[in-house]
């Protein structure tokens, strides 16, 4: 399938206005990985509380659940992943060997390099996440795809085959395809859709690390990894955004 890329939803950077923040972002992004641990010592730890009008411009660690206001949505394909952000990239299909089967051992799936990235609205307890923070998100885990609507999408979950068989390994990486290739059904050329997310899952208690801009969080530039799962408390937050 070609994708429009008129079509393509690219989150674009939150333009900041906030003299606090382009004060600490130069401060961090030229440090090492021990530099930067030490530049986020001065983070205010706001933990599980709430806003402080005296922490705008700051660099922060707020402690809550991870809201999902509004799942990212890939306009492209009409699919819909249950998370703050997704990336997605595509694999096509050649045969090894063309007058060979299509089994799996024959398959050979190369990068299409068919990519796209979208996310949705999500708050961490009373804040907002900024859309430079969420264009920021570690994204490295598969996704719990609904299969339900992926099939009203007129897609499906596929999974490479065992060996030199058409049987799908249930224990492989899934992937999304057309409806045609769920069933089992390929033809040279086709495209399967890797999906990878954050590892929190909605509802799920996270740490967060940004700069306070009021009832927002955005992204300071050093963080490697700007949501982490858990209630951590101050010195393991900062030990593991600056050592992923």
């Amino acid at each position: 399938m070609s994708l429009s890329n008129k079509s393509r939803r690219k989150a674009g950077l939150l333009i900041l206005a906030v003299t606090g923040l382009l004060a600490v972002t130069p401060m961090l992004s030229g440090c090492g990985g021990s530099g930067r641990e030490e530049a986020l010592k001065q983070a205010i730890y706001v933990g599980t509380g709430g806003y402080d009008p005296a922490n705008d411009g700051k660099i922060v660690i707020v402690c809550g659940k991870l809201e999902l206001l509004e799942p990212a949505y890939d306009e492209d394909l009409g699919i819909t992943i249950e998370a703050p952000r997704v990336m997605r990239s595509g694999q096509k299909l050649k045969k090894k060997e063309l007058n060979q089967g299509m089994t799996g051992n024959n398959m050979e799936w190369n990068s299409n390099f068919q990519y796209g990235d979208f996310i949705g609205k999500a708050d961490v307890g009373e804040f907002h996440l900024g859309e430079d923070f969420l264009q920021n998100m570690m994204v490295r885990y598969d996704p719990d795809l609904d299969e339900k609507m992926l099939e009203e999408a007129g897609y499906a979950i596929v999974r490479d085959f065992k060996g030199n068989t058409r049987e799908e390994d249930k224990n492989a990486r899934p992937y999304v395809g057309t409806a045609r290739m769920g069933r089992g059904v390929y033809e040279e050329g086709d495209v399967r859709y890797d999906y990878t997310v954050p590892g929190p899952k909605p509802g799920e208690m996270v740490t967060i690390i940004g700069i306070q801009n009021q009832d927002t969080i955005n992204y300071v530039e050093g963080t490697y990894e700007n949501m982490l799962s858990g209630e951590l408390d101050k010195d393991t937050a900062i030990h593991k955004t600056t050592h992923p």
